[in-house]
Formats: structure tokens, sequence, C-alpha cells
């Protein structure tokens, strides 16, 4: 499944079929995710299934001294703080 292919149907199945225009793919977990964009779309099977999660981000000025490590995305990634 990649970014942008449109699901025309969910079959609640094990494992489950996710279809789009093009093909299908199967999948023992089925993630929808669409931000605040879903509203109503969703189908009922998903939506007494489903909560909403809200996600916040935040910026500071440059990090220093014990902080440092934390401002080095490269030192994160790789786990080596």
């Amino acid at each position: 499944m990649y970014e942008l292919s449109a699901v025309t149907q969910i079959q609640h199945t094990t494992p489950a079929v996710v279809r789009t225009a093009k093909g299908q793919v199967t999948a023992k977990y089925v993630i929808v995710a669409g931000n605040a964009y879903l509203g109503d779309k969703v189908e009922p099977e998903l939506a007494k299934r489903s909560m909403p999660c809200g996600t916040q981000v935040i910026t500071t000025e440059r990090l220093s001294g014990r902080f440092s490590p934390f401002a080095d995305p490269e030192k994160l990634l790789r786990g080596r703080l």
C-alpha cells in the first residue's frame, strides 16, 4: 500500500483484505490513519473501534549544556546519547 492509495474496501477477515482500484493486499493488522480529515468517512464497523489521537509539536531555542545531545538528530536516530 502506498501513500495516497485510495482504499475502496476493507474486508474484516483473518487476514484482513484491503482493496484499492488497482489491487489488494492482505494483512494481519490494518491501521486507518487520516489525521483530522477522516471525520465521518470511517465506516461504522471501524468507527465503533476507533479513538481520536492528538499530537503536539513544540520548538525551543537551540539547546545547550547538558541538553545539547538531544539537539543532534543523527545521535537521536542512532541511539548514541
